[in-house]
């Protein structure tokens, strides 16, 4: 939705909404907006003045007199004053306004003709000035009236406007002075920065030198300004430009949406080439998110840049040791490091992790599982043979027992420590862990990650132990394998596994595995989801005849509220509730009945680029099907509808795209006619329904 004022003064409202905005981004469907026009209700003597007024407006607009577009610049009225500074702009372009015209619109801002001091007569008192000085700023810099710096610093006009009383007019005189500086795009600098970075230099550090000067310590906006400015500096300037900004804000910035990220994007780059510049960053954040962030990289580069890591690490310390020890810091320091490290298998121990570690130990700002992973990254973990001894001990919490499964599996992976361990050993003595409800699930995925049979025969002899909620997770761990996959469709083919268990997402993976005699066990066992465009379009014609208008008002939404939550709450998020894997339902096209079937029963028909199904093939041979929500240098995330895991890149064998939703087809098809107008009246439904009981 978005507003837009006419030159009347009246408000257009351009309401324009895709029927396919889950599934596609192409805007294939332009017929579906609306626009309305919401005008001010006026007698017929108003209606006449306001036209010969907006008549005579016209007049002054489309005439080539600077004076008349200048009044219009200067008025209350937007669109006129917006269209008046465009057309001043056309003139300029054809060399038709002259330096009088300039002269005029430099005193209306208070700059006096010759220096370009701020004239001590400017009225301030007005509520429009601001705004006021803020048009004539920008009508002036897109004339060339005012010129940003001479002899490596700001003329002296800019520097009127940014001390000006109002943050509205330094933020806009910040980024009028150094909107001529490239920015980075996506992927960090490009050469057009790297060409303009030996011009700006020595203007960008004067501009960094008056941070200070700018009222920063009082201006969330003057701090955002400043921070989205760090893309646009010499890359050797920004590590300096962030810790003098840092200082500036100092705590006030701690719960900010946008500043944290844009401190994050103006040094990211820098931090991939220097990352022990990034440590004096960090030391100086007082800011958790962008204290994360910056722990992360720093991580991610400990094999390469230990130093860096080290620091970080002696950083943690010394604020862990001042007399108001600062935790938060520490917090977010180590959500970050637990991010960095995914994928690395080995690093050397900083001087200082002893002490660190010794110091938080009874408190809550590290976990006891990531104190571990690091001991174990740091080489100062146990032997295989003391963590299956561990592994064994009923008297160890199962926590521990947890942590020693999960070592054990990683050594068995990792050939040069692995010593005489085997793995049915090891899937052996982690029964005990898989027949817990409080940490079956985080083995099962442990030892899914070994290609052995007996693994699937031991989540699958214990399936009942798991928690109804996590059932599916062990369904999906199990599918992920041709080894897991047969003993699976052992189970279905002798009943010993309902085959409700499975959903239409696992029975295509099971297919994406590529042996057709497990396809054809699986069709037996289980049916088959309806893959053809003509079977698909046949059901949602039966669908839509059977789905009344009558049968949705009777139906029992409580009920389709429970179908919810157990078969799309995975992946998509409704009033608030669900995951976020695919897009958010709540305000998609839910009370059309064809868009819900036509999605529902055919979500490949149109598949947007952000979300098609990747193939991930694992080097130990397993096959996941999901989105890839996220890469980083080491990492990628693939999430489906039951779980997300990141993996080492060093971990992936290789990545198939595939044309394909994520969402199934089939979903429908386990349930009867009357379970399926209860799950569409749930999603038609304009408010939350709680779950049948």
């Amino acid at each position: 939705m978005e507003l837009s004022a006419g030159p009347d003064g009246n408000v257009f409202v351009l309401d324009w909404s895709d029927l396919g905005e889950c599934h596609e981004h192409t805007g294939v469907h332009r017929n579906s907006g609306r626009i309305y026009k919401i005008t001010a209700r006026q007698t017929d003597r108003e209606l006449q003045a306001a036209s010969q007024t907006r008549e005579k407006r016209m007049s002054q607009l489309a005439s080539d007199e600077p004076s008349a577009l200048i009044d219009l610049v200067c008025g209350n009225e937007r669109w006129f004053s917006h269209h008046a500074a465009l057309r001043l702009r056309e003139l300029n372009a054809r060399g038709s306004v002259s330096l009088d015209a300039v002269h005029i619109l430099r005193a209306k801002a208070g700059l006096s003709s010759g220096s370009g001091s701020p004239d001590a007569s400017r009225d301030d008192t007005p509520d429009t000035a601001p705004s006021l000085r803020c048009r004539l700023l920008w009508t002036l810099d897109n004339l060339g009236g005012l010129a940003g710096f001479e002899q490596g610093s700001p003329t002296a006009e800019f520097a009127a406007f940014l001390s000006d009383p109002s943050e509205h007019v330094r933020a806009a005189a910040i980024r009028s002075l150094t909107q001529q500086w490239p920015i980075d795009d996506v992927y960090g600098p490009h050469e057009q920065c790297e060409a303009a970075w030996s011009r700006i230099e020595q203007d960008a550090k004067t501009f960094v030198e008056m941070f200070g000067e700018m009222g920063a310590e009082d201006s969330a906006l003057i701090r955002l300004t400043l921070a989205s400015t760090l893309q646009r500096l010499p890359i050797d300037q920004r590590t300096a430009a962030a810790i003098k900004l840092l200082q500036l804000s100092g705590t006030q910035d701690i719960n900010d949406h946008n500043i944290p990220k844009m401190m994050w994007y103006g040094v990211m780059s820098r931090a991939q080439t220097h990352p022990d510049e990034m440590v004096a960053v960090a030391s100086a954040s007082q800011v958790p998110e962008l204290t994360m962030y910056l722990s992360r990289s720093i991580a991610e580069q400990v094999e390469t840049s230990p130093n860096a890591f080290n620091g970080l690490i002696e950083t943690a310390l010394l604020k862990i040791k001042q007399p108001a020890p600062n935790a938060n810091w520490c917090q977010a320091m180590f959500v970050g490091i637990e991010q960095g490290i995914v994928g690395i298998r080995r690093a050397d121990t900083p001087p200082t992790w002893g002490e660190l570690k010794h110091r938080i130990a009874g408190t809550d700002i590290a976990t006891p599982n990531l104190i571990n992973r690091l001991d174990t990254l740091f080489g100062e973990g146990l032997s295989p043979e003391e963590m299956l001894a561990t592994l064994n001990d009923k008297s160890v919490d199962l926590t521990t027992r947890l942590n020693a499964l999960e070592g054990l599996v990683a050594s068995l992976h990792e050939s040069d420590h692995a010593g005489s361990l085997s793995a049915h050993a090891i899937i052996r003595s982690a029964r005990p862990l898989v027949a817990s409800p409080h940490v079956n699930l985080a083995a099962a995925e442990s030892l899914a990650t070994i290609d052995d049979r007996l693994v699937a025969e031991l989540l699958l002899d214990n399936y009942g132990r798991f928690r109804a909620p996590l059932r599916p997770n062990v369904i999906a761990l199990l599918c992920t394998r041709k080894t897991f996959a047969l003993a699976l469709v052992d189970r279905l083919d002798k009943g010993k596994l309902p085959k409700e268990a499975l959903t239409a997402s696992d029975i295509r993976v099971l297919t994406s595995l590529g042996d057709a005699d497990l396809s054809r066990r699986v069709e037996t066992a289980w049916g088959r989801v309806r893959e053809t465009s003509q079977e698909r379009t046949k059901e949602i014609e039966r669908l839509t005849q059977l789905l009344t208008p009558e049968r949705i008002r009777g139906a029992d939404r409580s009920a389709g509220r429970v179908l919810f939550d157990r078969a799309c709450a995975s992946c998509h998020r409704m009033f608030g509730n669900g995951e976020q894997v695919g897009p958010d339902l709540t305000g998609a096209q839910r009370g059309n009945l064809e868009y819900l079937l036509s999605n529902i029963v055919d979500p490949d028909a149109v598949v947007g680029a952000d979300y098609r199904a990747t193939k991930v093939l694992t080097n130990d041979g397993r096959l996941l099907v999901g989105l890839i929500t996220q890469r980083t240098r080491r990492t990628l995330t693939i999430a489906s509808a039951t779980r997300t895991e990141t993996l080492g890149l060093d971990e992936v064998e290789g990545e198939f795209a595939t044309d394909h939703s994520p969402m199934p087809s089939g979903l429908l098809q386990p349930l009867d006619d009357e379970a399926i107008a209860d799950l569409i009246a749930y999603l038609q439904s304009p408010v939350q329904i709680q779950p049948k009981q």
